[in-house]
């Protein structure tokens, strides 16, 4: 299955018009309240995918076009100066290039 076909089966709310990012386990708790667009994969997937980082980008890469395409509002649920984390810094600085967003 191609990157973007993983990033659509992955993408939980999609009609929603916010997307949700931040450290894992926070911003999934903070999309589902909002109802707002998220992306996630099973544990089992990521287990495989993240073994090879440069794939695992692409797919999250793939999703985050996805947003920026549909014009959606981007909400963090985690402070980018503050949060660590290799793949919520990337997408800050991938997503910065395209739209801004709001710390909520």
């Amino acid at each position: 299955m191609d990157d973007i076909a993983k990033a659509v089966e992955f993408t939980h709310n999609p009609n929603s018009s916010e997307v949700v990012l931040g450290r894992s386990g926070v911003y999934e708790k903070t999309a589902i309240s909002r109802g707002a667009t998220y992306y996630q994969m099973p544990q089992s997937q990521w287990e495989i995918v993240s073994k090879q980082s440069s794939r695992a980008w692409k797919i999250n890469k793939a999703f985050l076009k996805q947003q920026i395409r549909a014009g959606k509002t981007f909400l963090l649920a985690s402070d980018p100066l503050t949060a660590s984390g290799y793949y919520f810094q990337k997408e800050i600085k991938f997503i910065s290039r395209y739209v801004t967003y709001q710390l909520i």
